[in-house]
């Protein structure tokens, strides 16, 4: 499931699969997971090492981001009469989970108005919240 690099002792490739889905349903709000509990779950994993598993440094890394951005971002955002393209919102949301994104450029992102989009506040305010969270990241 994750396109981590092996290494001869690593994170357990299953129980990180399986911590990785947790996150994808708490994403779709059909599970509630906080970022503590996945840091616990991250521990959890790093004293269990295995033999041909993922790299420690990169599954702590991406661990460490989705931590920030689940404590800090709602799930789901409020639909507003006028309000920012969804689609817009969304692939944006999808750069900043897989890294693909600086804060700079989150900051320049501009979204169209849309009928039925998402509450321009809320996303102001994940917005802050990616860029902080991205700053904050350690180097890749």
């Amino acid at each position: 499931m994750a396109d981590l690099d092996r290494r001869p002792t690593g994170i357990h490739p299953a129980g990180f699969d399986r911590l990785a889905q947790r996150i994808a349903r708490a994403r779709v709000g059909e599970e509630r997971l906080t970022g503590d509990q996945l840091l616990a779950e991250l521990a959890s994993l790093r004293a269990n090492l295995v033999e041909d598993g993922y790299d420690v440094h990169q599954v702590v890394v991406m661990i460490e981001r989705w931590a920030r951005l689940l404590d800090t971002v709602p799930v789901f955002f409020k639909v507003a009469l006028r309000g920012y393209s969804r689609s817009q919102v969304d692939a944006l949301r999808a750069r900043v989970e897989a890294g693909e994104i600086t804060s700079a450029q989150v900051h320049e992102t501009y979204f169209d108005v849309v009928l039925r989009g998402y509450d321009r506040h809320q996303v102001h305010a994940a917005i802050e919240h990616w860029a902080k969270a991205l700053d904050e990241a350690p180097p890749e």
